[in-house]
């Protein structure tokens, strides 16, 4: 009963603690906000800094040294200057003001008021400016991250030999360190996930006392959420729970390292969220209006939480992939296939060494998945930074292999039993992942948009035959024209006459060219026939559809369009953004079963490892 007793007075402590913990940090950073814009602006350093932002452009490649456009490209050295230019203007605004208004407000002359964010980053980027302009600044980055990288991959190197130094260099290898030391948008969180690894490794024994690591990891959710802009914040949690596990050498049971990543991941959260929300509640006090509100539209669009009826869960799973396919860049291929070829070679010759740690890394590297999951409409749309964020699960498959391969020259050779078994598990892996490339889908778009069309006023609504080619619909496009921003279409698909999907498209989102886009994640089946009618509702002024000549440029999959029930003997302007398999080149289909390979490699690992263990010590105890 004393038992009982002590430990909820202990809990009832840490919980107190990280509540004083996390007001602290409220407050300490609302004070530092407020007092970075009693700092003036050197003008001279703004204007270089702008220039060089217009010189790039919005979204270059920093391989390419020249202006560009690369949004929505699969590369990864692609900066977002057009956050940068928002982070800059944020940061050297010269609007007149009371202090503590202007850091809840953190304005910003391109988009305006930005304050369901922090925009901590000001308290550091503002005192720089006076010294410094844009480019200097980056330098002073990659001068920084260098020196950081270089003493974290010393740290562990001394400690755990080449291979694990190496293992770390890897990750920060796929991370893109020029696009990192180049772009302020990802320099916030690479300080946290690096320099927090850096901090926790040095003081390793410190931090274990007294369970110290939970208000550790407290306190990097906060500095998360006071700094980053929503990249890839997961970062700053994996990477150092990853590395301080790697190279912790206690003889744990896995429950207990499980329980570490549980643990330090709802103190996180903690951190994260609570800092988020105590600037919610912060602003709305200083502004004199509800901040709240803005702040869930924006969880309700990040998290793709639209309220109308559409397959989710397809867009949802469609985020991992599409992050992922980052890494199929022929270099990220290349290393990432390298490591998994050295595994399979070792694991093939000598034992796996026992490892309690594997459920832990292997818990750690799905994380990523989870946040994809959950923020799918935020990491399709930005994938071109979020894929980052498999960063942790890198790191974690990273530590999985080294686990396993322990001092691969003392290890024991395999014994003619184990081999077939290795070998089972290699053939087994192999035929599960081509199983599971096969879920691969990628899109393409078809339309009829370009071609001449004439214009028909619309009352009420039209209609028309769709019969598609496969059977995921991401997108469509529509040619409907109205000078109003009141009033929504209506878009239904129907099976018959049952309503199979219907989606929401408000004017007040309307674009200038009245050739709209719209995101619907339909799941049908390839070849039947449905129904799609679009209805204007609410609309203060008249609608007109776009309709293609008789048999100019038509869409096999379109039928002939009615319009208030009159045929018209054309078809409706759209366009249809198809996922398919089909559509996946064969040397991703390649990269993804050597992914799958891995997966299923490190599960195999994982399971064997802890019924390995736990026969070792249950032997030992008996004996």
């Amino acid at each position: 009963m004393r038992d009982k007793k002590g430990k909820a007075v202990l809990f009832g402590k840490t919980i107190g603690k990280a509540v004083m913990l996390l007001a602290a940090g409220a407050v300490l950073g609302t004070l530092l906000l407020a007092l970075s814009y009693l700092l003036p602006v050197n003008q001279d350093n703004r204007e270089l800094s702008d220039a060089v932002i217009k010189q790039e452009g919005w979204y270059p490649r920093t391989s390419v040294g020249a202006p560009g456009q690369f949004f929505e490209s699969f590369y990864p050295d692609v900066l977002d200057n057009f956050t940068d230019k928002i982070m800059l203007s944020t940061a050297m605004d010269t609007s007149a003001g009371n202090p503590l208004v202007r850091a809840m407000e953190t304005y910003s002359e391109y988009v305006g008021s930005y304050n369901h964010y922090w925009h901590g980053y000001v308290a550091i980027l503002r005192p720089l400016f006076l010294f410094m302009d844009f480019s200097d600044l980056r330098n002073l980055n990659a001068a920084c991250q260098l020196l950081l990288v270089a003493l974290l991959v010393l740290l562990v190197g001394r400690k755990k030999g080449f291979r694990y130094g190496l293992s770390l260099f890897t990750s920060y290898l796929l991370l893109s360190p020029r696009t990192t030391a180049l772009g302020l948008q990802y320099t916030w969180v690479f300080y946290v996930a690096f320099g927090g690894t850096f901090a926790l490794l040095s003081k390793s024994e410190f931090f274990v006392r007294k369970n110290r690591y939970l208000y550790f990891f407290i306190v990097l959710g906060m500095l998360t959420c006071y700094l980053d802009l929503l990249t890839f914040p997961l970062l700053a949690w994996g990477f150092p729970l990853v590395w301080w596990i790697v190279m912790d050498e206690r003889e744990r049971k896995s429950f207990q390292w499980l329980k570490d990543v549980v643990l330090s991941g709802i103190a996180w959260i903690f951190g994260y969220g609570g800092l988020w929300v105590a600037k919610w509640g912060i602003a709305t006090m200083v502004l004199k209006r509800n901040i709240f509100e803005t702040a869930f539209k924006e969880i309700v669009f990040c998290s793709g939480t639209t309220g109308t009826r559409v397959d989710n869960s397809a867009a949802r799973w469609h985020a991992i992939y599409t992050n992922w396919r980052h890494y199929s860049y022929k270099i990220y291929a290349f290393i990432l296939a390298l490591w998994l070829v050295w595994w399979i070679y070792c694991s093939l010759r000598k034992k796996w060494k026992q490892s309690s740690k594997s459920p832990a890394f292997f818990l750690i590297g799905f994380s990523s998945m989870v946040w994809y999951v959950v923020l799918s409409n935020h990491t399709l749309i930005h994938h071109f930074f979020t894929h980052r964020i498999y960063g942790v699960s890198i790191a974690a498959f990273l530590a999985i292999v080294l686990e396993s391969t322990g001092d691969f020259r003392e290890a024991e050779r395999l014994s003619p039993g184990e081999r077939v078994r290795k070998f089972g598990l290699l053939g087994v892996s192999t035929l599960l992942a081509g199983f599971c490339m096969l879920g691969a889908k990628e899109e393409m778009m078809i339309t009829n948009g370009t071609a001449n069309f004439q214009r028909m006023q619309m009352e009420h609504g039209l209609e028309t035959e769709f019969i598609p080619p496969t059977d995921t619909i991401a997108g469509i496009s529509f040619g409907l024209e109205c000078e109003s921003l009141q009033g929504r279409y209506e878009i239904k698909l129907w099976e018959g006459d049952k309503l199979k999907y219907e989606n929401t498209f408000f004017l007040e989102n309307r674009e200038l060219s009245n050739y709209q886009s719209l995101t619907t994640w339909w799941m049908l089946k390839c070849g039947r026939t449905y129904r799609l009618t679009i209805e204007a509702i609410g609309t203060d002024k008249p609608v007109t559809a776009w309709m293609t000549q008789k048999g100019d440029m038509i869409l096999p999959e379109l039928g002939e369009v009615s319009v208030d029930g009159v045929e018209t003997g054309g078809q409706f302007l759209m366009g249809f953004r198809y996922m398919d398999r089909h559509y996946v080149p064969v040397e991703r289909q390649v990269f993804l079963v050597l992914t799958w390979i891995g997966i299923f490699m490190a599960a195999g690992y994982t399971l064997w490892g802890t019924k390995r263990t736990a026969k070792a010590r249950e032997k030992a105890q008996k004996g």
